[in-house]
Parts: C-alpha cells; sequence; structure tokens
C-alpha cells in the first residue's frame, strides 16, 4: 500500500488564503473557498471564519467585501479586536455597508471587556469623527464608582490614549466624564516623563522638530493634563474609588512613576495636595486600600527624582 502523500502548499486552502491576502485578490480568495469546500467537506463553515479574520487583522477592505457577499452571516460573528488590528475608514465603510453595527462590543470576558471599535482606535482622530458620524456612541461604560468596572468611560479612555482634539471632538458631542479621567491623564504624562509646564506657544514650535512618536505622545498628553484642570477645572485633589489600585489622588499616580517628576511638581503648583491618600476606614473600602500619600509611593517605587521634587516642595514651603 502505497502511503498518501501531503498535498504541495500551493493546492492547500490556507495557502491561497494567504496568497489572496498577500495580493488583496478577491479571485484567489474565492479558489481559496473552493478549494476548501472540497478538501474539508462537513468543516467547510470553519475555514470562511478563519478567513475572515485572517482578511480583517489584514486591513483588507475588498476583500472583506468580497467575503461578506458571499457569506452575510458573518458579519455577526465580527468583533472589535479583529477591526481593530489595521482599522481604516475604507474597511469601516465595507463593514457598514454589509451590516456591520459599529456599537458592537467584545464580550466583557474576553480581553476587550466590553469595549468598542471606537476605544481601540482613539489615538486616530480621523477614525473617531467617521464612526461617531456613521452611529458610534459616545455614552457608555460605568460613570459611577464601580470597582474595575469595564469599559470604561469614553473620555477617560481617551484621555489615556487619545489626542486633545479628539477629547474636544467627543466632549462637544456629549460624551461624559468618568470619574478617573484626570487620574488616568496624569498617569500617561508620567509614564511618558512629559511636562505640562510647557506653554501651547512652545509645544507648538517643538512640534516642528518632532522625529519621533513618542514626542508628539508626550506633547498631547501634556496638553490633555493642562486642558483637564486649567480649562475644566478638574479637582487635582480628587479621590478615586473606582480602581482596584487605589492610588487616591492624581498625584500619587505620577509619585510612582520614575519620570513622574515633572507632573508631581506641575500639579503641586496647581494646588495638589501630597500629604493627601485614601484612607481605608474613612472611605469604607477594605483593606486593599494601601493609605499610602506621595512620598509613600515615590519611596517605594524608588522614584529618586520625584522624592527630590517632593522634598524641595516641602522646603519651599
Amino acid at each position: 500500500m502505497c502511503a498518501t502523500s501531503s498535498p504541495p502548499a500551493s493546492q492547500r486552502p490556507d495557502h491561497l488564503l494567504s496568497t489572496a491576502i498577500s495580493t488583496d485578490s478577491p479571485t484567489t480568495l474565492q479558489a481559496a473557498l473552493d478549494l476548501a469546500r472540497s478538501t474539508y467537506l462537513s468543516d467547510f463553515p470553519d475555514f470562511p471564519q478563519e478567513a475572515l479574520c485572517s482578511i480583517l487583522y489584514s486591513g483588507s477592505s475588498a476583500l472583506t467585501s468580497y467575503l461578506l457577499t458571499h457569506n452575510a452571516d458573518l458579519v455577526h460573528s465580527i468583533t472589535p479586536l479583529h477591526i481593530a488590528h489595521k482599522p481604516s475608514i475604507p474597511l469601516f465603510q465595507a463593514l457598514l455597508d454589509h451590516g456591520w453595527d459599529p456599537n458592537t462590543s467584545s464580550p466583557k470576558s474576553s480581553f476587550g471587556k466590553g469595549q468598542r471599535v471606537i476605544d481601540h482606535v482613539l489615538p486616530y482622530h480621523e477614525l473617531v469623527v467617521w464612526l461617531v458620524e456613521h452611529g458610534a456612541e459616545v455614552n457608555y461604560g460605568y460613570l459611577d464608582a464601580i470597582i474595575d468596572a469595564r469599559p470604561s468611560p469614553l473620555l477617560e479612555t481617551c484621555a489615556a490614549i487619545g489626542s486633545l482634539a479628539t477629547f474636544k471632538y467627543l466632549r462637544e458631542r456629549g460624551a461624559r466624564l468618568g470619574r478617573r479621567t484626570l487620574h488616568v491623564a496624569v498617569l500617561r504624562a508620567a509614564q511618558l516623563g512629559a511636562d505640562p509646564s510647557v506653554d501651547q506657544d512652545t509645544a507648538e514650535a517643538r512640534e516642528k522638530g518632532y522625529r519621533s512618536g513618542e514626542e508628539r505622545k508626550k506633547k498631547e498628553a501634556e496638553a490633555i493634563v493642562r486642558y483637564l484642570v486649567d480649562e475644566m477645572g478638574l479637582d487635582v485633589n480628587q479621590i478615586e474609588l473606582d480602581s482596584p489600585w487605589r492610588y487616591g489622588t492624581p498625584i500619587n499616580h505620577a509619585a510612582a512613576q520614575k519620570k513622574g517628576a515633572a507632573v508631581v511638581w506641575w500639579l503641586l503648583q496647581r494646588g495638589a495636595d501630597p500629604d493627601k491618600y485614601l484612607d481605608p476606614t474613612f472611605y469604607n473600602i477594605g483593606s486593599q486600600a494601601k493609605g499610602m500619600d506621595a512620598e509613600d509611593f515615590a519611596r517605594a517605587f524608588k522614584c529618586d527624582r520625584v522624592l527630590d521634587v517632593l522634598a524641595e516642595w516641602k522646603r519651599l514651603r
């Protein structure tokens, strides 16, 4: 009896699918589907689903449209994480043309924790605008103090990863603030080593010399923190109760970051109290609260520059 040999790679459905994606060819995609139908028999229904996932990850709007035209029910299996891997307006339009709902959320038990596509594309202003103009809601997520609730309010996520232009755009369309908006904005700025004391004129001048995405992220982080405090008037001493980390106030978040000295100094100048901490007895939230102030966090995370800033502030006062 002769041993059965495996077909050459060029005759395998998965190889044809890869070729279709690399060449953006609907004809090759159809050949892959036809070969899979004759090869996998009863298991064939799994192949179009797997093909759609691979196509979405590639960002191909043409192949997405072709596959959904011939397999309409697949649109209901699409998750935000599939789309967010390589998002674009043409891809969104192809999905919308085939019945996709931009407010579809990831299962809360999954990695996406209830987020939608708009949560994932907040760093891309034009994608956010397109989604809102095509029906994406701006208000959802937990606004009340629920420990580690997901998803977070959209503005809170935007403060952590988006731009000031996107933040303002969403506010103008009625998006509401989460309780931790300033906390996450300060954390982002401190992690990046941003300095909110840089005035807008200087920041705009610096933009011309930016050579990396990291510098641009710093600029956005600085702008959002300034906007939240100087223009919106958010309380720099607000205690957070929503997070399982329980750092307490915004300055405590910054103090726990090795690059957070400039943010700590800026917050101190805006009235932040470095001695304020979340008292587990007063707030009645149990033993998870650490009851640490800014100096405690800086010392615990070995943030020597932050400790120097706090010491200088106490000396001046």
